[in-house]
C-alpha cells in the first residue's frame, strides 16, 4: 500500500539520474569501488551509505557513511557487514574458486616455510585472535601490502619483492624470501604503537581522480 516507492530495474552502479539529486543513497552489495554516479547524483549535504568490499576474496564490507562536501565525500567507517558482490559494469567478477585453489594460485611454484607468528605468544581466545588478525590485515593493506582472503586466512604479498606469506592463528607460512614477513612484522609494530586501531576507528575522504585537494 505504500505510494512513495519507485522500483527501477537497471545497473545500480549508474544510479538513477532521472530522479537525481538524492538526499540519501544506500547500497546493499559488496562494492569494489565508489561508483562516480553515486557522488554525482548526491545532493549537497547528502549522505551516501556505501558497503565497500573489505578485502579481495571476501564478501565482508566496510559500511562507510559519507557526506557530500564541496569537492569530496567525507565520513567514517560505521560498521561492517556481509553482502553478495555488486553486479553490472562496476561489479566484481567472482571466480568460483575454493580457498585452496586461490592459495595454490598465489603460491604456485613456491616452497612454504613455517615461521612463528609475531602474536603467537598471546594467550587469546580463538575468536578474539581471528578478529584481531582481520584488523591487522586491513592495516597492512593501508600500509601498501597486497592482502587477499583465502578461506579464513589472510595472504599477504610484498608488492616490491613479490614475496608471499599466509598468516594463521599461531604461525606464518612464508614463500620465497622473507620480504612479506618482514613487512608484516614492521606493520604489526606500527599497528600496536597506534593502539591496534579497528576498522571503525578510520575516517575516510573520497576525491574524484585528478583533483588537487
Amino acid at each position: 500500500g505504500a505510494g512513495n516507492v519507485t522500483v527501477v530495474a537497471g545497473d545500480g552502479g549508474h544510479g538513477y539520474p532521472d530522479a537525481a539529486p538524492f538526499d540519501r543513497i544506500v547500497t546493499t552489495a559488496a562494492c569494489p569501488e565508489l561508483c562516480p554516479a553515486w557522488a554525482e547524483q548526491l545532493a549537497p549535504g547528502g549522505a551516501l551509505l556505501v558497503t565497500l568490499r573489505d578485502l579481495p576474496g571476501s564478501t565482508w564490507c566496510l559500511n562507510l557513511l559519507l557526506w557530500r562536501r564541496a569537492r569530496c565525500l567525507r565520513g567514517e567507517v560505521v560498521g561492517t557487514s556481509g553482502f553478495m558482490a555488486l553486479q553490472g559494469e562496476f561489479g566484481t567478477h567472482v571466480a568460483q574458486h575454493e580457498a585452496g585453489d586461490r592459495l595454490e594460485r598465489l603460491a604456485a611454484g613456491r616452497e612454504a616455510r613455517e615461521r612463528p607468528a609475531p602474536w603467537a605468544y598471546l594467550d587469546l581466545p580463538e575468536r578474539t585472535r581471528a578478529y584481531l588478525l582481520g584488523e591487522l590485515a586491513f592495516f597492512c593493506r593501508l600500509e601498501g601490502l597486497l592482502v587477499e582472503m583465502v578461506g579464513s586466512r589472510h595472504a599477504i604479498v610484498d608488492p616490491d619483492t613479490g614475496d608471499l606469506c599466509v598468516i594463521d592463528a599461531d604461525h606464518v607460512e612464508a614463500y620465497d624470501g622473507d620480504g612479506a614477513l618482514e613487512r608484516l612484522r614492521a606493520s604489526t609494530r606500527r599497528w600496536i604503537e597506534l593502539g591496534a586501531p579497528r576498522r571503525d576507528c578510520y575516517r575516510v575522504e573520497a576525491w574524484p581522480p585528478q583533483v588537487t585537494k
